[in-house]
């Protein structure tokens, strides 16, 4: 974590793996203060741009989904409001999709890896998905949320 001049930043190592009080915030902001954060994508960082197919088999699902955070608001208390306004979500020039074999609502219906990286133009309202198939960009956040008490 490091202060930018517009805020805190916090980097893609800073992470966990629950939704859970007891870990402590990595970081405590007054109200009204600008967070950055440099998000992993929802393997972990396990899978790049060079992947394949084989390195599904290899992911390791105690790594998927991880949480950034936890960022306190100096004063805000237990049963208090809290506005979260998402000034910017970027993505990066790249990003998957995957059928992994056991995993999913629909893991009996496609048994086979199947891996396909897209390439993203930062900015644009496109992506080519398949030659001649382009598809919408949405970029968001993920999920967002406050640890249980």
């Amino acid at each position: 974590m490091f202060e930018t001049a517009s805020g805190i930043h916090v980097s893609r190592d800073q992470f966990h793996l629950a939704w859970d009080p007891a870990i402590e915030p990595i970081e405590t902001v007054a109200s009204g203060a600008i967070v950055e954060f440099d998000c992993l994508d929802a393997s972990g960082g396990q899978l790049t741009a060079d992947s394949t197919e084989a390195d599904l088999a290899t992911l390791d699902f105690n790594r998927v989904d991880q949480v950034n955070g936890p960022i306190a608001v100096a004063g805000l208390e237990a049963g208090g409001s809290l506005q979260i306004d998402v000034l910017e979500l970027a993505t990066d020039s790249w990003g998957w999709t995957a059928i992994i074999p056991g995993f999913g609502l629909l893991s009996n219906d496609f048994p086979n890896p199947a891996y396909k990286v897209t390439r993203l133009t930062p900015g644009a309202a496109r992506a080519e998905f398949w030659p001649g198939i382009e598809l919408p960009l949405a970029p968001f956040c993920g999920e967002m949320g406050v640890a249980p008490r």
